[in-house]
């Protein structure tokens, strides 16, 4: 059977972690749907920092089948300036990632301005957070 695994940095304690998989089902959901109308699985993998994240995708690309289909999920953590994703990855990282073998299509980032999302609606985290 063929399987959808992606591999999400960030996730902290369990609590919030079923909370952002809950967004990221709604958020990816035509993905999801278009995998699951194939009968294929989905895996969304909640790897929390950077490097753990980065060292989940190689071992899982190490491990997998022919069947399955592993990709990356990063912050940008800078604006993209690079022709391709894992340009702009390899400049940030170094050497200590290494993307050798891996398709262009299975490595993505996540907006630089992620976290400006959820500090612009600061009546929101005031009654959430308080003061």
């Amino acid at each position: 059977m063929s399987k959808v695994k992606i591999y999400i940095e960030g996730g902290g304690d369990s609590g919030s972690r079923k909370e952002l998989r809950n967004g990221m089902d709604v958020f990816l959901g035509e993905l999801k749907d278009a995998a699951l109308a194939k009968d294929w699985g989905w895996n969304l993998v909640f790897c929390g920092d950077r490097n753990s994240t980065y060292e989940a995708f190689k071992n899982a690309r190490v491990s997998a089948n022919g069947c399955e289909i592993v990709i990356l999920l990063v912050d940008a953590e800078a604006l993209v300036t690079t022709r391709t994703v894992v340009e702009h990855l390899r400049n940030r990282e170094g050497k200590k990632w290494n993307f050798t073998g891996v398709p262009e299509e299975q490595v993505h980032l996540m907006v630089q301005s992620m976290e400006t999302w959820i500090v612009a609606d600061s009546a929101a985290l005031s009654s959430f957070y308080g003061q």
